[in-house]
């Protein structure tokens, strides 16, 4: 293979991340949270602490359009989107160490098997039992 062909086989395979933003009531009016962050092609889910779900708090988020226009679409409470993005250098400092796992402001996401639709059940199923998967959901 030429170092050509090569370029083009990494260019083409570029990672894409997907968060799970979900609109949610606060006491001061709806607010945006990023629950969890993935690999495009993983079932693995890594969930953010709630101290930092809060979309204001994802300063390289907010800077693109894609989640602006994310944001306007979403108009009340329990709305979710799960939004897909090209791994980048800005993307990869804010959201991983230098072992490529996910943190944020100090707080590692805790890993755990998402799967299909049900995802947002299966999170919180798991948390209520341990780490554990429901069987057939």
């Amino acid at each position: 293979m030429s170092s050509i062909e090569l370029q083009i086989e990494i260019f083409t395979m570029a990672q894409k991340l997907v968060f799970h933003v979900v609109k949610k009531d606060s006491e001061t009016g709806l607010v945006d949270n990023v629950e969890f962050v993935r690999f495009e092609e993983s079932n693995i889910c890594y969930v953010f602490p709630a101290e930092v779900q809060n979309i204001e708090n994802h300063t390289e988020l907010l800077k693109r359009k894609t989640i602006t226009n994310l944001r306007e679409s979403m108009i009340r409470a329990g709305q979710f989107r799960n939004i897909k993005l090209k791994l980048n250098n800005e993307l990869k400092s804010e959201y991983m160490d230098e072992d490529e796992n996910f943190h944020r402001q100090g707080f590692r996401g805790e890993a755990i098997t998402c799967i299909g639709r049900r995802t947002k059940f299966r999170v919180n199923f798991q948390r209520r039992n341990n780490g554990e998967i429901a069987e057939g959901h």
